[in-house]
């Protein structure tokens, strides 16, 4: 079971030998982490037990039915690295704009790598808020901070993408099932396909738990057309539908599912993985490669759509705070 629990709790020492998973909505201080790896610990080696969490949480790393998970879910609390903090992440300035109009401002700040953040709260979910740019290098080092330094649960990256897909049109939102790299090629080691790096998977997976949430709360909303599938992110602005069809056949036995192409998304999955911090991408489609036409409107349209996709994603703050 999950219980919200705060110091006061901890330092009476309710818990203690209990058979109970403590998820706490405020930091612990010494004393309750004592508590913790002294009674909690031990409960745990003497008597193995099955956990219930939350579905919203089922695909937070750490807190699933394992001995392994739990137990290194229960080290980063004991070692102060558990937050219940949510990270929302936009590949430019603008996409983060009804953002950071919609939050419960505590604190605004410059952060190393050319990063400016927001702090506070959202739906009463505690989030932060900044730009990681695009470009996968350049995201992937951002987002590395910023998972290392707070450490949230979620991550969330907004922002724009192509469609490779004629049923996917400007306006609409698009959440990514899993992530390609396009551009990485180590395939001539014999060991890696292309887009592969080296001792890492050949593609990345989102929180299909998340994407489930995010799916049915764009419906509940209303007011676009909302599709999932595979995002292929690279580090070049293509505009034109030929180049992509010709990287896809070339590269990716042709996927059918391969639906967007934005240039960001490879490095925050990247770093999300090693940060074993759930993923949720939900975009808006900018622009449609058979339309060249759309190139000056693109921008234009990103924007007017970002709205939308904030009232979905406040939606979806809000039942997660109602399910904890």
């Amino acid at each position: 079971v999950i219980s919200n629990i705060d110091n006061r709790l901890c330092n009476a020492g309710e818990f203690k030998n209990c058979a109970v998973l403590l998820i706490s909505r405020q930091k612990l201080n010494l004393r309750c982490v004592n508590q913790i790896k002294s009674g909690f610990f031990k409960a745990w080696v003497l008597m193995p037990f099955r956990v219930s969490i939350s579905p919203v949480l089922w695909n937070v790393p750490g807190l699933k039915r394992s001995s392994k998970a739990i137990s290194s879910n229960l080290n980063l609390i004991a070692k102060g690295r558990y937050n219940l903090m949510i990270l929302l992440v936009g590949d430019e300035a603008d996409s983060i704009l009804y953002f950071r109009n919609r939050i419960e401002l505590i604190e605004e700040f410059d952060l190393p790598l050319g990063m400016h953040a927001y702090s506070g709260k959202i739906g009463g979910e505690e989030v932060l808020i900044a730009s990681v740019g695009r470009g996968n290098m350049l995201s992937s080092l951002r987002m590395g901070y910023l998972l290392e330094r707070f450490t949230p649960y979620v991550c969330i990256s907004t922002g724009a993408v192509y469609s490779l897909r004629n049923d996917l049109h400007q306006g609409d939102l698009f959440i990514a099932d899993r992530y390609y790299n396009y551009g990485v090629d180590f395939s001539t080691d014999g060991k890696t396909v292309y887009g592969q790096i080296p001792e890492e998977p050949p593609f990345y997976n989102a929180s299909i738990t998340l994407n489930d949430t995010a799916e049915a709360m764009a419906y509940q909303v209303g007011g676009a057309y909302v599709e999932r599938g595979f995002l292929l992110s690279g580090d070049k602005d293509y505009v034109d539908l030929s180049s992509f069809q010709g990287i896809i056949a070339r590269h990716y036995n042709g996927t059918e599912k391969m639906a967007c192409y934005d240039m960001n998304s490879g490095g925050i999955a990247l770093a999300c993985r090693h940060y074993k911090t759930a993923l949720l991408t939900l975009k808006v489609v900018s622009y449609e490669p058979l339309r060249p036409e759309q190139l000056l409107s693109k921008k234009r349209k990103s924007l007017e759509s970002m709205g939308l996709l904030s009232e979905v994603l406040i939606a979806m703050l809000v039942n997660m705070q109602r399910s904890l």
